[in-house]
């Protein structure tokens, strides 16, 4: 089929800038953040990184995640290497506190009581 490329859900594209191009034009907080700020040719490829607000487990019996893979991300820089270090540090004072405590059920993760 020739034409314009369709997606998935078999609407066209419209020409002119996307939504998310439009949304950092106009909106306040990001239109002075990402002044000059121009997209890179193929940057749009690579692993999608956990954005958005969806509740997630990041932590069970004997296991835990941190930085990117407990979906600590920066939804509008991408950037999370701060992020990851805080929780790699918390992690890991919550593990050496578990151990020391002899805690090792599901839950461990709140040391609290």
């Amino acid at each position: 089929m020739r034409g314009r490329p369709r997606p998935a859900s078999g609407r066209t594209r419209r020409a002119g800038p996307s939504r998310r191009h439009r949304l950092i034009a106009e909106h306040p907080l990001f239109r002075e953040r990402f002044a000059g700020a121009v997209e890179l040719p193929e940057s749009r490829r690579g692993w999608l990184l956990p954005l958005g607000s969806k509740r997630r487990t990041i932590h069970g019996h004997g296991w835990l995640l941190v930085g990117d893979a407990a979906a600590l991300i920066d939804p509008f820089s991408g950037e999370g290497i701060g992020n990851a270090m805080v929780s790699g540090r918390l992690a890991a004072e919550t593990v050496h506190e578990a151990l020391a405590r002899g805690v090792a059920e599901p839950g461990a993760a709140d040391l609290a009581s």
